[in-house]
């Protein structure tokens, strides 16, 4: 495990040599950079969650490239580890995140909509209307994001 400062010149002097492994930056403890033998590099935080007897968690901020440098994936990476000294996992928090955007799409909440409807005949009618009309359009989009403009564009598609 080497340590030094990550910069755009480090990282390209250990893509052009074919390093694979982790360098571990020497201002920010926790904060590396992981190259694969592929030469692609990736940024990534180590930390544990509740004292030196925890286990060692690592959380991939992003491969180097747009949006990531290593100026905005140490900043990143100054958050995450904040966000650890307050007792939030970031691996948690993202993992709930992810659960919570699936559970907000628009498909999934027709789906149990269309599921809910009682009566003879109205959940195959409104299933029909969904996955004709409404489907096409606002896809998995997130409940909360639908705007007006959506809906519109949903009675545009109608006949």
């Amino acid at each position: 495990m080497a340590t030094g400062k990550i910069t755009k010149r480090t990282l390209d002097a250990l893509q052009a040599g074919g390093v694979t492994g982790f360098l571990w930056d020497d201002e920010l403890k926790g904060f590396g950079l992981k190259i694969s033998a592929g030469g692609s590099a990736s940024y990534v935080v180590q930390f544990r969650m509740g004292g030196r007897e925890a286990k060692t968690r690592r959380y991939t901020i992003g491969g180097h490239g747009s949006p990531w440098t290593p100026f905005t994936a140490r900043e990143e990476a100054t958050r995450l580890l904040r966000l650890v000294d307050q007792g939030v996992d970031p691996v948690e928090a993202d993992k709930q995140r992810r659960r919570e955007a699936v559970d907000l799409a628009f498909s999934n909440y027709a789906d149990r909509f269309a599921a809910s409807c009682k009566g003879k005949g109205w959940s195959t009618l409104v299933t029909r209307s969904l996955h004709l009309h409404v489907k096409p359009v606002l896809r998995d989009k997130a409940l909360p994001a639908i705007t007006r403009v959506d809906v519109v564009a949903v009675f545009d598609r109608m006949p």
